[in-house]
């Protein structure tokens, strides 16, 4: 029996029709013969909680630190159970297994880790599919691989799982039990790239804070000649000006501003050409995100959110979760189908859709730089767009005009560059006059829908968008007017969201070393483009950071938590040593055993330092960074009657005894409030999906509907099993 394992159910599907693999099953297709496919969710399995390797690991007490699990062990997530023993069952049936899932590490580990736990260990091939279309799905057929050829890559991804649990699972509890150790109650969630993230923002707020301005000043004139007149800008000698080329020699600029009132000035010569500017490249998901920031203050998740819905429930657009800005060439007969749906589904587009040529086939596509995944797009899906929920609207309008501008024409300008002379001093006018939109017709010509910027310069001039007169070199005229200006340097912006993702993408400039600045650029800086919505997601609900309108700060609490870890743990130069281990493990140079074992060397004598402090009351700055607050908590404990506070966890906030050492019991969170946990009856069954026990819940009012009773999983949110209650 030959198996095809694939990632998700959409990629099942697509392969499936391929095969002709039409008789469709529960959690599998077939072709009533030797052929199945089936698929995984994502990652189905996880690894286990430190409670579940030994019950004393439940209780954060520093004296069981380091948290080093014999051997690893992975769980099957309660709501993913269903999906799981299809799978495992077609594996144990199975005589060949060909891999389908992403060529990339995840995508190796999501297949292996279920074929280990299913003890598949037959034939196995690796069937490379980069995208959905039927062209490709072929293509990746008839380049079917040894199994062998990619097994590194799970051995990689084995070695990044593990490193992040040790990370996260110690130094979390060695920073929030420092933090206690002073007083606090606070929890200080740890993990490699968020803290790298949260130290990204403070240390940038910190260069704001610490940034000291100073004067420069500059001069613009008005020069009048007799084929019209133009605005200019001093171009001040290098003997007077900073590293940025701004005049600081205020007494200069006063003379010279009064020597140039009613002065003569000559051009001294006059420079023209055609500049032509291409489309930009189709969405990856940051690009995607930092434009949704831009033009509608979107937050990353939030983006991410509505084209996950355009993917998985409307289908108009690819892949949204990529890392990749270009096409495959097999994609490109398809674009006059592409076009026509959109046109069909919106006949609104047909004026836009008409300067696309199909014909034409843009840099945007190229099959070297694909990768697991190729760039966002629209499907040949026709939608009703009006139909649409307005962020879902937005989101999809942005990705179907970036589309359309691949196959129009480049957008032409001339640019004018006059070089003048008054005062014997330099002086330079440009001007750009369009010439032809090109594919900024699409988009109306609007700046803002074209290329949307939220750090936009302060200082930025119109003197660019001037329309010059027709000047020759040597042609002579009368300045009229010479404005002199006092102005201040101006400390780096704050981070936006848009920014910040940047930042994230391009982190790669704030590391000095050449190696692990070429690591960072080549695997796209920290994070992915599928985790980095959530990661910010959790910065902000950890109280990490916070916004101020459009601006994104860090918190006391974040430099509190930055004082406390070790320093590399808040460094990307962290994440590009890993990379290195990582590829060398995915390049067979470096055995798995080999790098955990860096690992735990590495953070058993950090932790080790870590214990030594609070044994010894060596608590730094935390001792006041931590101090417990005044406040006093409005809220008491329903066992004990001690304070209760509420704390962001895993699946949002919960309340928690301040009393930990003699009750330490938690409470859900009820809109703000903790809620008494409602007692149990005796006779609570177990989850039919996962067998944990099941909890007796009320269900909210609904209209003209009072609330009723109904048993719910204890594992939610992993597990979402609801069953009647019969009372």
């Amino acid at each position: 029996m030959d198996l095809y394992l694939c990632e998700k159910p959409k990629v099942g599907r697509a392969l499936a029709n391929i095969l002709k693999a039409n008789d469709r099953k529960e959690g599998y297709a077939t072709d009533g013969g030797q052929i199945y496919v089936t698929w995984a969710v994502g990652h189905i399995l996880e690894v286990f909680e430190p409670a579940e390797y030994d019950e004393k690991w439940k209780r954060w007490d520093v004296q069981h630190l380091p948290i080093l699990p014999q051997q690893f062990q992975m769980k099957v997530k309660p709501s993913f159970k269903k999906q799981y023993d299809v799978v495992e069952k077609l594996l144990k049936k199975a005589t060949t297994v060909y891999i389908a899932t992403d060529i990339d590490r995840e995508g190796e580990s999501i297949a292996r880790e279920l074929m280990d736990r299913a003890g598949y260990w037959g034939t196995t091939y690796r069937v490379p599919i980069a995208s959905l279309d039927p062209v490709s799905i072929r293509e990746a057929l008839n380049d079917i691989r040894p199994g062998e050829e990619t097994y590194n890559l799970y051995m990689a991804a084995i070695g990044r799982t593990h490193a992040d649990w040790l990370i996260g699972m110690n130094f979390s509890r060695l920073a929030s039990l420092t933090a206690q150790a002073a007083g606090s109650r606070e929890s200080l969630p740890v993990g490699r790239v968020l803290t790298a993230i949260v130290a990204l923002v403070a240390f940038h707020d910190e260069r704001r804070k610490n940034f000291v301005p100073h004067d420069y000043f500059t001069i613009d004139v008005i020069g009048n000649f007799a084929k019209g007149s133009l605005k200019a800008n001093w171009i001040p000698p290098r003997s007077i000006t900073d590293d940025g080329g701004r005049c600081v020699d205020q007494a200069y600029a006063q003379r010279l501003a009064a020597q140039l009132r009613s002065a003569s000035i000559t051009v001294v010569d006059v420079k023209t050409r055609e500049t032509s500017k291409k489309p930009p490249l189709p969405f990856d998901m940051t690009s995607l995100q930092q434009y949704c920031a831009n033009r509608w203050g979107y937050s990353a998740s939030k983006t991410l959110k509505a084209a996950q819905e355009l993917y998985e429930t409307h289908t108009l657009i690819t892949y949204p979760r990529s890392d990749c800005k270009y096409l495959p060439d097999s994609q490109f007969p398809q674009v006059q189908s592409i076009l026509d749906a959109l046109v069909e589904g919106d006949a609104r587009l047909a004026d836009k859709a008409a300067l696309a040529d199909s014909s034409k086939k843009p840099m945007a596509y190229n099959t070297s730089k694909v990768g697991a995944h190729h760039a966002i797009i629209p499907t040949t899906k026709v939608g009703d767009f009006k139909a649409l929920p307005e962020t879902e609207k937005n989101v999809f309008d942005a990705v179907r005009l970036r589309f359309i501008a691949q196959f129009c024409e480049d957008q032409v300008d001339k640019v004018t560059k006059i070089n003048l002379e008054a005062a014997g001093q330099k002086f330079l006018a440009s001007g750009k006059v369009p010439v032809s939109p090109g594919w900024a017709a699409v988009y109306g010509n609007d700046p803002e829908a074209c290329d949307p910027k939220d750090d936009k310069d302060d200082e930025e001039t119109d003197s660019t968008k001037q329309k010059l007169p027709l000047l020759e070199a040597g042609d002579q005229g009368t300045v009229s007017e010479a404005l002199l200006q006092s102005k201040k340097t101006q400390p780096p912006k704050p981070f936006t969201e848009s920014t910040l993702l940047g930042a994230m993408n391009n982190v790669s400039r704030f590391v000095d070393e050449p190696e692990l600045k070429k690591i960072l650029d080549e695997k796209d800086g920290i994070g992915t483009q599928a985790t980095r919505a959530g990661i910010l997601d959790n910065a902000f609900r950890y109280g990490y950071l916070q916004r101020k309108k459009k601006q994104i700060v860090a918190t006391d609490k974040a430099y509190g938590m930055l004082k406390i870890v070790p320093p590399a743990l808040a460094s990307p130069g962290m994440t590009a040593g890993w990379e290195k281990q990582l590829d060398k493990i995915a390049s067979g140079e470096l055995s798995l055993e080999e790098f955990e074992q860096k690992i735990v060397n590495w953070m058993t004598k950090l932790v080790a330092a870590g214990k030594e402090k609070i044994a010894n009351n060596d608590l730094g700055s935390a001792a006041t960074d931590f101090a417990e607050k005044a406040e006093e908590s409005n809220h008491q404990c329903f066992e004990c009657s001690a304070p209760l506070k509420r704390i962001p966890g895993k699946n949002g906030y919960f309340w928690g005894c301040q009393d930990r050492e003699k009750c330490g019991a938690t409470f859900p969170d009820a809109r703000g409030k903790p809620k008494k946990r409602e007692k149990q009856p005796d006779n609570a069954p177990e989850c039919p999906d996962c067998g944990k026990a099941m909890r007796m819940r009320t269900s909210k009012k609904g209209k003209g509907k009072g609330p009723s009773k109904f048993w719910g999983c204890s594992g939610f949110p992993e597990c979402k099993s609801t069953m009647e209650f019969k009372g």
